[in-house]
């Protein structure tokens, strides 16, 4: 799993804490922001669709180095940032005292740091949290200096002391509330530490649901385990109690004072893998769980607590989860990978490689064959004129008599000989035989050859089936028992055309020698024309050594981006590295290592001189090169025409999922052409191939580009942002939720 992020926080205010339900004409922009790795922060105008400036973004992973380029010491910028304890650092609860450092200012500022206040809170902020207090100003950070290159800022420092005794153990959020000088603003930085447990407290975990899950109106069953090694005998835990409190603060016992009781667990279920992890039998039957009808819970972001009580020593744990309440059921559900059908021979994935990974064989690519946006990951990508894939042994083809298919996802582009076909895969001796073959031309049709003891076919789908600028999805089958050829398109059937020999087939397939991928065979044999060499990706090539049904090929449509189960290329993305922060009242984020949960309440607003309130993450690691990165978002609680917008952004380039009343309502676009949706769910995708950037979306189950943009900067991060203007928003709560970040090709560099 990639370590992508590093958590900083979010901000938890009272509006925050109350109900999250849909929103009517909100105007919250959700944003997959790709931007220049810089160690500040630039502020946008209010007038323009890219990302606003928010007063919690920190965008450096730490105190920024000297930067490249300098924010202006005039930037509509409240920031700052904790660099000490790092993000998940270990605090022991026995700890007398930990240095809590890091800086702040407000670029706004005629003169000064602009800052005459830093507070800490834990576990939430002024309204929820509880006070730490006031952070020393005025460390000397010449780092600062260097960045906003202005010396004005040397004095931009913080520091606090903090007693961290007789926390409960798991995950606490210090948050530091920075307050302007000048005009009354106020702005939230945040940081995620892990507080140890004492030897002598019972130790315990919630392991459903899982942190960010989103628990609609269908019973929930909770579980988890806890467990006393201080106790002499059996597991020394003798009740579990669950509570549930509006807000996302991970707490202490005190603040089950204003939670709500849930009930008593049933303790003692059977737990051999917590045994095995502790090499303690007595924990064998440390299990609880907790049957839960939240039908009646009204939506929002909300947090389960399990106060873990021993008898064996008195004293106790409090384990907390954060959830969220919403219709999730208006959300489609996540495609899932197909397992292959019976009578797969070859499968190559283009997932870096041109590896047949049901041969179990490398096989040889030549030209200079590259790899790009595929259907599920990456894919071939042919130049068109001496790129082609040897397949090293065509022993398996040769076994196939009276029965094949042939698959691909593919996104065609035009080829440089618009007077021959293009060969997707070909099963032939050049020169001597045929055998079968799928291939198309730049008019768009598909077609499928095939060559029998008894005719040699060529048989073609109708011009236009296929087109440039998307993937789709085609296959042909043939059956000479049945007589039987067809072709498909994106799960269709489609009308033939007869070019040569009969529609229906009989005899004996014939035997090759050889098999090709993006050609037909070598230049020198019979020149450019008769060569065939494609031009664009194919992914997912799949060779069956029977003719699969329709409803086969259709479940292969259907799976679209999840594809065919197996090993698959890249890695999840995980919240390790991540600033999490939230700006004005009524936001909140929160992450787990797969799912940032951003929600607003119904009287969200802006603070006093900012452009916008705002919640979400921003990544600390940078991609510098190529890279190809998407993410899946759910509109949880979401009505329609409520101005939401989704974005994936790198310097001035966009591409949106929005909803912005008017024209652009429910479209994606990239601030010129518009595209309708209805989409509740769906994904965004990214991907760099030199100074080129171009942006995806999924479009009835494949990936359609809508934009491609010059980029120049070496390096790049990226982040999830969900926001809002008080002149957009429509007073109703919202929820959405990113999953699913995956980067399918790309190095990066994180702190």
């Amino acid at each position: 799993m990639g370590s992508t992020w590093q958590l900083v926080g979010h901000r938890n205010t009272k509006q925050g804490r109350r109900t999250v339900a849909a929103v009517r004409r909100a105007g919250v922009l959700v944003v997959l922001s790709l931007s220049s790795a810089v160690a500040c922060a630039t502020a946008v105008p209010e007038a323009t669709p890219a990302p606003v400036a928010i007063p919690t973004e920190t965008v450096a992973p730490a105190a920024p180095a000297a930067a490249t380029a300098c924010v202006k010491p005039n930037a509509p910028t409240l920031t700052g940032n904790i660099d000490e304890p790092a993000g998940g650092a270990k605090i022991a609860a026995s700890a007398e005292a930990v240095d809590v450092r890091g800086w702040a200012l407000d670029a706004r500022a005629s003169q000064g740091i602009g800052v005459d206040a830093v507070t800490l809170y834990l576990d939430g902020g002024p309204a929820t949290g509880n006070p730490l207090g006031a952070a020393t100003l005025g460390d000397v950070r010449s780092d600062i200096v260097s960045a906003f290159c202005t010396t004005r800022f040397q004095a931009s420092g913080w520091h606090f002391r903090w007693d961290p005794r007789g926390l409960p153990s798991g995950t606490h959020t210090l948050v530091a509330v920075v307050h302007s000088a000048g005009n009354q603003r106020s702005a939230t930085i945040e940081r995620v530490v892990t507080v140890s447990p004492s030897p002598s407290d019972p130790a315990g975990g919630i392991d459903l649901p899982e942190e960010g899950d989103i628990v609609g109106d269908e019973p929930v069953t909770l579980s988890g385990w806890a467990f006393d090694a201080s106790a002499r005998t059996s597991s020394g835990v003798d009740a579990v109690y669950l509570f549930i409190r509006p807000g996302t603060a991970a707490g202490s016992p005190a603040t089950l004072n204003t939670a709500t009781t849930i009930g008593t667990a049933t303790y003692g279920d059977a737990r051999p893998d917590v045994a095995r992890r502790l090499a303690d039998e007595r924990a064998a039957r440390s299990g609880w769980h907790y049957d839960w009808d939240p039908h009646g819970l009204p939506p929002g972001n909300y947090t389960l607590y399990a106060l873990v009580n021993s008898g064996a020593t008195g004293h106790t744990a409090l384990l907390s989860r954060v959830i969220v309440r919403g219709s999730a059921s208006a959300v489609p559900p996540l495609p899932r990978c197909l397992p292959p059908p019976t009578g797969l021979v070859h499968l190559w994935r283009g997932d870096g490689d041109v590896r047949d990974s049901a041969g179990g064989r490398d096989d040889v690519a030549h030209g200079h064959l590259r790899f790009g946006v595929g259907e599920t990951g990456r894919g071939l990508l042919f130049n068109g004129v001496d790129d082609y894939v040897d397949v090293a042994d065509a022993s398996a083809l040769q076994r196939l008599t009276s029965a094949f298919t042939i698959e691909a996802w593919i996104n065609p582009q035009r080829s440089s000989h618009p007077e021959s076909p293009s060969w997707i895969f070909a099963y032939r001796d050049p020169l001597v035989r045929e055998a079968f073959g799928l291939l198309v031309n730049d008019g768009g049709e598909v077609g499928a050859v095939l060559q029998t003891s008894a005719a040699y076919s060529v048989l073609w789908a109708p011009a236009g089936s296929v087109s440039s600028g998307r993937l789709q999805h085609v296959a042909v089958t043939a059956n000479t028992s049945t007589a039987d050829v067809r072709i498909y398109v994106n799960g269709r059937v489609m009308p033939l055309r007869v070019e040569t020999g009969p529609s229906k087939v009989s005899g004996r397939i014939v035997s090759a020698q050889h098999a090709f991928i993006g050609r037909r065979q070598s230049v020198d044999d019979e020149g450019v024309s008769l060569a065939g060499h494609y031009k664009g990706i194919v992914d997912e090539l799949a060779v069956y050594g029977r003719a699969l049904s329709s409803a086969e090929i259709s479940a292969a449509v259907e799976a679209s981006v999840a594809g065919t189960c197996g090993t698959r290329g890249g890695k999840a993305l995980d919240t390790q590295y991540a600033a999490i922060f939230s700006g004005g009242s009524g936001v909140v984020a929160v992450a787990s290592d797969q799912r940032l949960t951003i929600g607003f309440a119904a009287d969200a607003v802006q603070d006093p001189g900012q452009d916008a309130f705002a919640g979400g993450g921003q990544s600390a690691c940078t991609f510098r090169g190529d890279f190809d990165l998407q993410v899946r978002y759910e509109l949880i609680d979401w009505p329609r025409r409520n101005g939401v917008r989704t974005a994936l952004v790198i310097g001035g380039h966009l591409l949106e999922r929005t909803s912005v009343g008017g024209n652009f309502d429910d479209v994606y676009t990239d601030g010129g052409v518009l595209v309708p949706t209805n989409d509740r769910a769906g994904w965004l995708r990214l991907a760099r191939d030199g100074n080129a950037l171009t942006g995806y979306y999924v479009d009835e189950g494949s990936w359609r580009s809508i934009f491609t943009s010059t980029v120049t900067q070496a390096e790049v991060n990226y982040g999830l942002q969900a926001w809002s203007h008080d002149s957009l928003f429509g007073h109703q709560a919202t929820v959405v939720t990113f999953t699913g970040l995956w980067l399918n090709s790309g190095e990066l560099t994180c702190p």
